[in-house]
C-alpha cells in the first residue's frame, strides 16, 4: 500500500494559519446545525412502494444522545489518549520531542473533527435533497390510523391524497430523511479514523520488514467492527434502507481515508 503523504490532513498548520483552521471547523459547524434543521424535498411515493414505508416503528438500538456521546467525547478522549502516549502515531519524532508531542496532539484533533464535520454536512445535505421516506414512514403519517392498510379498499396514493399526514410534523419531517443514514455516516467516519490511526501506529504501511502480528490487525479494526454494528442497528430497528446504511457507511470512510 502507498505510503502515507507528506503533505496530509494530519500535518499541523503553522501558527499562522492556526486560527484560520479553528474558524473553519467552527463554520462548518454552524453550517451542520442549519443543515440538520432544514426541510427535506417532499418526493411523490408510488402506489407500489408504499410497503417499504410500512414498518411498525421501534425505538432506535443505538439513539442519538448515545451516539453524540461516543462523537463528542469518547472517541476524542481515545484519540488524545492514543497520540499522548504514543505520539509515533502522528509524527516519528513526537516521542523524541516534548513540541512535537503537542503538535501530534494538536494536529489528531484538528484532523478528527475536519472529518466528522465534513462527513456530517455532506450527508445532511444529501438528506435533504434527496428526501427518502424512512422505513416506518407511514405510521408517523398515520400513527393511530388502521384505515389505510393495505387491501382496505383504495389504493394507498389515493387515500393519501384524501388524508394528508395527521401526525406529529416534526417526526413526519424526520421521517423523509432517510437517506444517506446519520449514524453509519459519523460511525464510519469517526471509527474509521481511529481505525486507520491504529493501523498506522502498527505500522500496517511501513515498506520495512516487520509486519503487524494478527491481534494488532484486530485490535485496530475494532473501531471499523462497531461502526459496522451501530450501521446495521439501523437496518434491525427500521430506520433506515439497506441502500441508507451501505452509502452512508461509505460516505464516512471515505472522507475519513481521504482527509487521512
Amino acid at each position: 500500500m502507498r505510503e502515507l503523504s507528506s503533505r496530509n490532513i494530519l500535518q499541523l498548520p503553522k501558527s499562522s494559519h492556526l486560527l484560520t483552521e479553528i474558524g473553519s471547523r467552527l463554520a462548518l459547524a454552524v453550517l451542520l446545525v442549519i443543515t440538520e434543521h432544514l426541510n427535506p424535498r417532499i418526493r411523490d411515493i408510488h402506489p407500489e412502494e408504499w410497503w417499504l414505508y410500512k414498518n411498525h416503528p421501534s425505538d432506535s438500538y443505538v439513539p442519538a444522545w448515545l451516539m453524540w456521546l461516543f462523537i463528542l467525547l469518547i472517541i476524542p478522549v481515545s484519540l488524545l489518549c492514543l497520540t499522548a502516549f504514543c505520539p509515533a502515531t502522528m509524527d516519528q519524532q513526537a516521542s523524541t520531542n516534548s513540541s512535537s508531542r503537542s503538535s501530534a496532539l494538536l494536529t489528531c484533533q484538528l484532523a478528527y473533527w475536519l472529518i466528522i464535520l465534513l462527513a456530517g454536512n455532506l450527508a445532511n445535505t444529501i438528506k435533504v435533497i434527496v428526501g427518502r421516506p424512512r422505513p416506518d414512514f407511514y405510521y408517523r403519517c398515520y400513527p393511530d390510523d388502521h384505515e389505510h392498510e393495505a387491501g382496505a379498499g383504495a389504493p394507498m396514493q389515493s387515500s393519501l391524497q384524501m388524508q394528508p399526514c395527521y401526525g406529529d410534523l416534526d417526526s413526519i419531517i424526520e421521517g423523509r430523511k432517510s437517506f444517506p443514514s446519520g449514524h453509519s455516516t459519523f460511525s464510519f467516519a469517526s471509527l474509521g479514523f481511529l481505525s486507520l490511526l491504529l493501523w498506522r501506529r502498527f505500522g500496517l504501511w511501513r515498506r520495512f520488514p516487520g509486519a503487524p502480528s494478527a491481534w494488532q490487525l484486530l485490535l485496530g479494526g475494532l473501531p471499523l467492527f462497531i461502526a459496522m454494528c451501530i450501521a446495521l442497528s439501523r437496518l434491525a430497528d427500521f430506520h433506515h434502507h439497506c441502500e441508507d446504511v451501505a452509502v452512508g457507511s461509505i460516505l464516512g470512510f471515505s472522507v475519513a481515508l481521504h482527509l487521512f
